[in-house]
């Protein structure tokens, strides 16, 4: 299925951006210095190796799914999140609440951007396999108290994702979690 066709036209920029990188890194308009040997990602040839395509492919799939649940949350949309995950999925939020099923975390995800604020979620780390990855990265939660005033916190996650149906892919398991602040009681 191409790219296009499965993100819509709210996607199109994007998916043409990807696509004429793919065609860059794919050697079609490779630079003088990518043909040479030692260079990252490249063949003798000026060609992605299969490993390299194979993560660039996971890499944008993650970030397409992430960026989907990032617009979920600030939606407070659980069911447009809950299609983002596995049937037996299982969701881990900073407060301590936890969910185990698709309809389980669509209920939570609905309700925690208010108890949580809005979300930042970067991958900074992926690793992959076959059809499942994980990835880890920074997330920062900003929260407006009813007297006006912003409280940020940081943490970090770890969610990992399995491929369906060829090009899809879903959350599996999710972790954020928030390290208590030094003068938070235990």
């Amino acid at each position: 299925m191409n790219v296009i066709a499965r993100y819509g036209r709210a996607r199109s920029a994007r998916a043409l951006m990807l696509i004429a990188l793919w065609a860059a890194l794919d050697g079609a308009a490779a630079p003088a210095a990518a043909t040479q040997v030692g260079v990252p990602g490249m063949n003798r040839r000026g060609r992605m190796s299969e490993r390299d395509r194979y993560y660039a492919l996971v890499t944008q799939g993650l970030h397409l799914t992430t960026s989907d649940w990032r617009e979920a949350w600030d939606r407070s949309d659980g069911d447009a999140a809950a299609r983002l995950y596995v049937e037996d999925a299982e969701l881990r939020l900073p407060d301590g609440s936890r969910a185990v099923g698709r309809d389980a975390v669509g209920a939570l995800l609905a309700d925690a951007p208010k108890r949580l604020g809005t979300v930042e979620l970067r991958l900074e780390r992926i690793d992959a396999s076959g059809r499942m990855a994980a990835a880890s990265g920074a997330l920062t939660f900003r929260h407006r108290s009813p007297d006006g005033r912003t409280r940020v916190v940081s943490g970090y996650h770890l969610t990992v994702f399995v491929q369906e149906n060829g090009d899809v892919w879903r959350i599996r398991f999710q972790v954020l979690v928030v390290p208590p602040a030094p003068d938070d009681p235990p």
